[in-house]
């Protein structure tokens, strides 16, 4: 005996028995006349034209919820991303301030000895810049990580307001820095050199801070692009990936 399962013109399915042709001819007959006959009940009903609207619409909806879903991860990484360039970039501005070499006096081409004024005052507003993009990016991140960093950066910052304002940097409401060039440029040169060089000044702490938050922004944004992570043990891992499924549903 063998039996196989067919779908007629309806979209009705059902259960055919090869042995007994004759059985299963009226089977579909009546299956096909019981189907036709609902179908024209369901759209003299009008109730055809509910299940279709209500099925686009659901339709509709799961593609709009994708696409919400979609621009809202692409926006995570791009502030991630973000983050990473602007720890970058304030990591780099501290660098230059914390070069013994600015805090020199040069001889200009009279064989007069004085500071730079103009390669430090490049350098302050290179740092005052580097240092706001990077309060304003990592606001924008959901990373607790990130966010304890900045919080740490801007504490210690405010801990430093008196020298900072000394030379010429003033603290906004925003968190954010804001220069006086004319102050900085009478400025003593050891002021700049105790905030800004040496290990454990305040250019020290906040350049490992902004390495940190690279780090942190760096993993996060490398996670978001793949299905899977490897621990460095080798160990296959879906963590992170299966809790961002979860708050999908959520």
């Amino acid at each position: 005996m063998s039996s196989i399962f067919s779908i007629n013109g309806a979209g009705s399915m059902f259960f055919a028995d090869s042995s007994n042709s004759t059985q299963n001819s009226a089977s579909s007959i009546f299956g096909n006349t019981s189907s036709l006959l609902g179908d024209y009940a369901m759209i003299k009903s009008g109730g055809y034209k509910k299940l279709l609207t209500a099925y686009y619409a659901s339709q509709k909806k799961d593609s709009t919820a994708s696409g919400s879903s979609t621009s809202s991860a692409s926006d995570s990484k791009s502030a991630l991303l973000e983050v990473k360039t602007n720890s970058t970039k304030l990591k780099e501005s501290l660098s230059k301030l914390s070069d013994s070499s600015l805090y020199e006096k040069k001889t200009d081409k009279d064989g007069n000895k004085d500071y730079d004024r103009d390669a430090i005052t490049s350098a302050v507003k290179g740092f005052v810049e580097a240092y706001n993009n990077y309060v304003d990016s990592s606001s924008k991140v959901d990373s607790t990580g990130i966010l304890r960093r900045s919080v740490s950066m801007v504490n210690n910052t405010s801990a430093n307001s008196v020298l900072l304002s000394k030379s010429g940097i003033s603290i906004g409401k925003d968190n954010k820095l804001t220069l006086d060039e004319d102050t900085l440029k009478k400025t003593d040169v050891n002021v700049l050199k105790t905030l800004f060089s040496g290990v454990g000044s305040l250019g020290d702490t906040i350049s490992s801070k902004a390495g940190e938050s690279f780090g942190l922004a760096n993993s996060a944004a490398f996670t978001m692009g793949h299905a899977a992570t490897y621990t460095y043990s080798g160990a296959y891992s879906t963590f992170a990936n299966s809790n961002n499924w979860f708050n999908g549903l959520m």
